[in-house]
């Protein structure tokens, strides 16, 4: 398997009996050469092009890799923007002991640093997690499946969640910041 598209290495003679058998009107002829390595000189009347560009010209494969780009970007940000909601329904809940910490002196800077850092460290170890459970799912998976990992691609992803879900998490710094001391004490919640 090449991707999705199934393919076989077999000698000349074995094609052109393959393919003899099929259609007996086959004539042998050449659509295509493949040369690994450099290759020499071109040969005048053919055109050459490089792996990169026959696996581009693939039918649907451009198609198919943008969906699937969209859908995993897709999905990581709905995941960290859960993070924020979470971290967000919590801090609301929250909201008088953020009220007594600022009472007692706690800067909003420090509140801040205090929440984005518990955000920080559940989307990395979400993230971690997500990046073992990963790693020991393709191990188990078939050879003829169309999976491989490109690690520099996984750490652009877990990269990306990880700052996506602080920056969902700012609602909440935002009414924390908002959070008047004298309300939450005199018990004022209006």
């Amino acid at each position: 398997m090449y991707g999705h598209v199934a393919i076989a290495y077999v000698s000349t003679d074995t094609y052109e009996d393959m393919m003899s058998e099929v259609n007996p009107m086959y004539q042998d002829t050449v659509h295509a050469v493949a040369v690994q390595g450099a290759a020499g000189k071109q040969i005048d009347g053919t055109t050459a092009y490089t792996k990169a560009e026959v696996v581009q010209a693939m039918p649907g494969y451009q198609a198919e890799q943008m969906a699937i780009t969209m859908v995993e970007w897709l999905l990581v940000v709905i995941t960290a923007v859960i993070i924020g909601i979470f971290f967000f329904v919590i801090n609301l809940q929250k909201e008088k002991e953020f009220g007594v910490m600022k009472a007692i002196g706690t800067s909003t800077a420090r509140l801040t640093r205090f929440i984005i850092c518990q955000v920080f460290l559940i989307a990395a170890s979400g993230a971690v997690v997500a990046c073992a459970l990963v790693a020991l799912m393709s191990s188990f998976l078939p050879a003829s499946m169309p999976f491989y990992l490109v690690w520099g691609d996984v750490a652009t992803v877990l990269v990306a969640f990880v700052l996506i879900s602080i920056l969902s998490s700012l609602a909440s710094v935002a009414r924390v910041a908002r959070i008047d001391p004298a309300k939450i004490i005199g018990g004022d919640f209006q």
